[in-house]
């Protein structure tokens, strides 16, 4: 059990897509930072309930282990609604029935070998779309949440379905929507830095994390230029 708390929950790449998401989202102040918290404890369930599924499928996780670790998910995700509801009833059941959907998705489509790696897909984005406040923005940087999510498993994962030059038109989708951010021309050339980046450095194991770092840093400072 301490071998898969070091290995898969306090690992980089489950810090750093929770760091990512979260990025997408954040607003600062502090009834921000309430429902902040709630974010991020309703996220780190999801992704804790993804990689349960997958590593007890590949049985690299014993039955009694996994019996654990879902029930503090489940256990976490029930402090989430609850306390969602005393900050009002609409949250409380937005983030019920992202939960209760996401057990169904997993109990309809787990068992399928190519839908089943597209369900992270469907409910972090949902999740952040809830979250966010609205702005001109919003469809913009939920569309890049879902392609640097795509293009990371793509590049880190052998058996995820998307190969090839799909993954060449994922990248350059990315740097189409992060122009479309762009506040100036500089910004508009920094974001061209993806497809630089990938075909410079996609022979490297660090691809993945390399690409998703550029995508987000280069989203922030477009962020701090708008301000």
């Amino acid at each position: 059990m301490r071998n898969y708390i070091n290995s898969r929950l306090l690992s980089l790449k489950f810090a750093g897509m929770v760091l990512v998401s979260a990025l997408f989202v954040f607003v600062p102040g502090f009834f921000q930072w309430i429902s902040f918290s709630l974010f991020l404890m309703a996220l780190i369930s999801l992704r804790m309930y993804d990689d349960l599924r997958q590593d007890f499928e590949k049985k690299r996780i014993k039955a009694t282990s996994y019996n654990y670790f879902i029930s503090l998910v489940i256990l976490l995700q029930l402090i989430c609604v609850v306390s969602a509801f005393l900050i009002s009833r609409y949250s409380g059941l937005v983030f019920l029935m992202l939960f209760l959907n996401n057990h169904l998705l997993y109990s309809l489509f787990d068992s399928h070998k190519v839908l089943r790696h597209f369900l992270p897909f469907v409910k972090y984005p949902l999740l952040i779309l809830l979250h966010s406040v609205p702005d001109p923005t919003l469809h913009q940087r939920m569309a890049l949440l879902v392609l640097v999510m795509l293009i990371f498993d793509s590049l880190e994962d052998p058996r995820f379905p998307i190969k090839g030059q799909v993954i060449d038109i994922l990248v350059f989708a990315s740097a189409a929507v992060l122009m479309s951010l762009a506040t100036d021309y500089f910004m508009a050339l920094l974001a061209g830095l993806p497809v630089l980046f990938y075909y410079l450095f996609r022979r490297s194991k660090y691809l993945p994390f390399l690409i998703t770092f550029i995508t987000v840093l280069i989203y922030l400072v477009n962020l701090y230029y708008e301000k």
